[in-house]
């Protein structure tokens, strides 16, 4: 309204200079103003946005873990059922075995008396047997004794025989009594030899009867001990068989408690997870607009970056126009002088420098540059408010940086090397490309950076293209007003 204001007046050949003059300032301070506040916001949108990362990457991270605990859920309900189905088994073979054993103990239990029965007729036998031995030896005495009568009768009969010849004829019957008393000791004799063989035989047999006797009695005893400890084992294996059974039985009520928990855990994940899945649409839509804003914001700022109105982005729009044209002109001499070709410059073909982490790379014209930007690049932290001026090419290859941010890599220390050794590298993130592909008089653009432990520099980027004899190579990015902010 002021601006058409004041052209309506100039038209009208009105008003008097001194109030053109006057609605004139006051418009370029309300563009001031705008352009000043635009600066601002886009500074705070650009915070939000990077909050909006952070919570993104926050709910991103809770949803995969969602699907990790749901899938541990689902291995967890498997395993439960295979639990459950295990314990229904145990508890049926167990409830078999049960009556295995109870069968096994009723037979065992008639065995057992079988077994004392037989034990109780080996001692009887035992008890036979040694007085069988007992009548043996009785009569083998008394075999000693009928021994002793037949030597005796022999005795006789030769001393009657001896009385019989002294009698001549008239002891000739005496003679007869004698040869049959002789006769009878013989056949005595005979007898009494077969039957002390026969008694020693019996004697003998008898004796490993006695001494089997002995052991098989022994052996009862050990058996009948030994069927008392088969009994008490029975009885403790027929307890924990039950106990088995028992305990199966709370196991499988555990995995219907379990399973029934795991269900509605399960079902609670999935609905969180849908919950999640919904946020993080919502944080995409919100973090797509915020790019919006940031993008109206941005342009905002470049519409109000008009003659005689200075911002507090103007002196960085300017400064880094100047770096860039600087930069232009130096790659145009080298190119005059035959130092360098045209195609050095636009060469793309970035070859990975081995044993680097990062990675770094080499293009045709990396050497030159790293030889000759610092002389450019370095002079603009004389102002206080820069923090970094570096080139990169449309690719967003960044052949040097500072110097302080340009020293050779330490082997296996990739952190320091990613803070202090940021030359000679490629980026391509959303920013970087932006930067190096515009071809506007200037792009102002603000982001966050990560600096660890929960803070964020937010920083202003201002980028103007470097122009090759009328072709884009790239940009020349100068970075400002760095303000640390925290995540808290």
């Amino acid at each position: 309204m002021l601006l058409k204001k004041i052209m309506s007046r100039q038209k009208n050949g009105q008003p008097p200079q001194e109030e053109v003059l006057h609605d004139t300032k006051k418009l370029f301070g309300t563009v001031q103003e705008i352009a000043n506040n635009a600066g601002q916001l886009g500074t705070e949108i650009a915070d939000i946005s990077g909050r909006i990362d952070l919570l993104d990457n926050m709910i991103t991270n809770e949803a995969n873990m969602f699907d990790t605990i749901r899938r541990d859920m689902d291995t967890l309900m498997h395993h439960n059922n295979s639990v459950s189905e295990s314990a229904d088994d145990v508890a049926s073979l167990g409830e078999e075995t049960l009556k295995g054993i109870v069968a096994s103990r009723d037979t065992l239990s008639h065995a057992i008396k079988n077994i004392e029965t037989l034990a109780d007729h080996v001692n009887e036998n035992a008890g036979e047997i040694n007085e069988l031995n007992t009548h043996l030896k009785a009569v083998h005495k008394i075999t000693g004794a009928i021994g002793t009568i037949n030597k005796q009768t022999r005795l006789l009969a030769l001393n009657a025989t001896i009385e019989a010849a002294r009698a001549g004829e008239s002891g000739k019957g005496f003679s007869v009594v004698a040869e049959e008393v002789k006769e009878l000791s013989l056949k005595t004799s005979d007898a009494l030899e077969q039957i002390r063989f026969t008694v020693k035989q019996l004697a003998e047999q008898v004796s490993r009867i006695v001494e089997r006797a002995e052991s098989n009695a022994t052996l009862t005893g050990e058996v009948i001990d030994g069927t008392g400890s088969i009994r008490n084992i029975i009885s403790e294996m027929d307890g924990k068989v039950q106990d088995i059974v028992c305990a199966t039985g709370n196991i499988t009520e555990a995995a219907n408690m379990i399973d029934s928990s795991a269900t509605q855990t399960s079902n609670a994940l999935s609905s969180l997870a849908g919950d999640v899945t919904t946020a993080r649409k919502n944080v995409s839509k919100a973090h797509e607009r915020t790019d919006i804003i940031k993008s109206w914001t941005e342009n905002l700022i470049r519409k109000t970056i008009i003659p005689g109105v200075k911002t507090m982005d103007s002196e960085m729009i300017e400064l880094s126009q100047k770096k860039a044209a600087d930069i232009g002109k130096m790659f145009e001499d080298a190119i005059t002088s035959g130092l360098m070709t045209e195609a050095d410059f636009f060469d793309h073909n970035y070859i990975p420098i081995p044993n680097t982490n990062p990675v770094q790379y080499m293009a045709a014209f990396t050497e030159f540059c790293d030889k000759n930007l610092p002389s450019i690049q370095e002079t603009a932290l004389e102002n206080n408010r820069v923090s970094s001026c570096v080139s990169v090419d449309i690719n967003g290859y960044m052949p040097r940086h500072m110097n302080s941010r340009s020293q050779p890599q330490r082997p296996d220390d990739p952190d320091w090397n990613k803070a202090n050794s940021r030359y000679r590298s490629i980026y391509n993130d959303q920013t970087g490309m932006a930067a190096a592909r515009n071809q506007n008089p200037f792009l102002l653009q603000t982001y966050r950076a990560s600096i660890g432990n929960g803070q964020h520099l937010l920083i202003k980027d201002c980028s103007a293209p470097i122009i090759i004899n009328g072709k884009h190579w790239g940009a020349l990015r100068l970075t400002y007003d760095a303000k640390t902010v925290s995540d808290d």
